[in-house]
């Protein structure tokens, strides 16, 4: 269950949803972070959207104006990449796959938030700091 007051980092998934009408969990990413307004991103989740939608067919101009709508929205806090890569964080590193995962795990432990994904799998893998949005 996700804390009052708490301030959530997007995962790319999340940020993703939530900046894309068409996306398949709009509607419910919507709904959730309408009710928990107070969010965060980091360089790697906004790259993860500009990304996204250059790779869908976007020109990067189109993917800027789209990721400045989303920052500028109240409730947006940017959280910078300052965490290393240590010992304790990468216990929870399984595969490549989860490199990402465990450090914005660590990134939402360092600033006191929570991460908001729509991943069970990483939801398992840092229950205390994570939040699953139902889907």
């Amino acid at each position: 269950m996700a804390a009052a007051g708490s301030t959530f980092l997007w995962d790319a998934n999340v940020l993703i949803a939530r900046a894309m009408a068409t996306h398949e969990h709009y509607a419910v990413v919507v709904d959730w972070t309408t009710q928990h307004p107070l969010f965060a991103t980091t360089p790697i989740t906004q790259g993860s959207l500009v990304r996204y939608l250059v790779r869908t067919g976007n020109r990067a101009l189109k993917a800027a104006e789209v990721l400045a709508r989303v920052t500028q929205r109240n409730g947006h806090e940017f959280w910078p990449d300052d965490v290393g890569y240590d010992r304790p964080m990468l216990a929870r590193v399984h595969g490549h796959g989860d490199v990402t995962d465990a450090y914005l795990a660590q990134l939402a432990r360092h600033h006191g938030g929570k991460l908001a994904t729509l991943d069970r799998r990483l939801g398992d893998l840092h229950p205390d700091v994570t939040v699953v949005i139902p889907t």
